[in-house]
């Protein structure tokens, strides 16, 4: 009997090792913190679900406290989206919508932190569409009415870009028109260099992914932009802001549904040689 029961047990695994959430917490704000990649996701992987629910509660906590120290937030950095592969559905959403409680507190620094804890788990899909509203439409304004401002379409298509798939309908016609005229840019001149193309670098290369996110709503957006943005419709008397407005023509027409109204003129954009029945249309509305 006693013979069995030896078997028994020698034959059963090791029970999972519990952590001490407040334990590992408090080594993670020191520069002894292990870093590896493998063992944190061993670890975390076989913790309880109640266990990972508290701990990724806790990460949230700490990191959006302005208090914390870079080594503890950088480390947070490290393992939090580590922890967040082997969280449930209910327990990202959970998180997420804590963001729904900060920015009503008026505290700029934890509500920007609480965003960026968002973005660095990759859920900002989980945002509510108050949050996203709350987040987007500033970046989105400011876009708008600094058109040819570099520095400032730099900075803002850049965050936007990681909202790109989330942006709420009532934003998109404003943000779909500020993208187009940013990647079109302006024709100009300058005393350092022969291009009279010019747009902001860094913008440039988000928006052909940003377009890629689109539904129809944007598409729709897209063609309005077309068919009223006059600023536009100068600068594409010029062939090369032609040619940069095609290449953003066919991708949204790669997004439109089968049926879409807008089809008929995005292939005329597309089409070089349609060209001439893209500018009549565009130049009658």
């Amino acid at each position: 009997m006693m013979e069995d029961s030896i078997k028994y047990v020698l034959n059963e695994p090791y029970p999972v090792q519990i952590i001490d959430i407040d334990e590992y917490i408090a080594t993670m704000d020191t520069p002894e913190y292990d870093r590896n990649e493998i063992a944190a996701a061993n670890a975390l992987s076989e913790i309880p679900e109640i266990y990972k629910k508290e701990l990724s509660n806790r990460l949230f906590t700490v990191y959006i406290d302005p208090r914390a120290s870079s080594v503890i937030r950088s480390n947070i950095e490290f393992v939090a989206p580590i922890l967040w592969k082997v969280l449930p559905k209910e327990n990202k959403l959970q998180i997420v919508r804590r963001v729904d409680q900060e920015f009503p507190k008026g505290d700029s620094i934890r509500t920007k932190y609480a965003f960026d804890f968002v973005t660095l788990v990759g859920s900002n899909s989980y945002l509510s569409v108050t949050a996203r509203e709350y987040i987007i439409k500033p970046l989105i304004d400011e876009l708008k009415n600094n058109l040819d401002v570099w520095r400032i379409e730099n900075k803002c298509v850049e965050e936007l870009s990681a909202y790109a798939s989330q942006i709420p309908p009532a934003l998109v016609q404003d943000y779909v028109w500020s993208l187009t005229q940013t990647y079109v840019g302006k024709i100009g001149g300058s005393a350092q260099f022969s291009r009279t193309d010019f747009y902001a670098n860094g913008a440039a290369a988000y928006i052909p992914t940003m377009f890629e996110a689109f539904d129809d709503t944007a598409v729709d957006a897209f063609v309005f932009t077309l068919k009223k943005n006059a600023t536009l419709k100068r600068r594409i008397d010029n062939p090369t802001k032609l040619n940069r407005l095609r290449s953003l023509g066919n991708i949204a027409f790669e997004r439109a549904s089968a049926h879409h109204s807008g089809r008929d003129l995005l292939e005329k954009l597309v089409t070089p040689e349609r060209e001439p029945e893209f500018i009549e249309a565009i130049r009658q509305t």
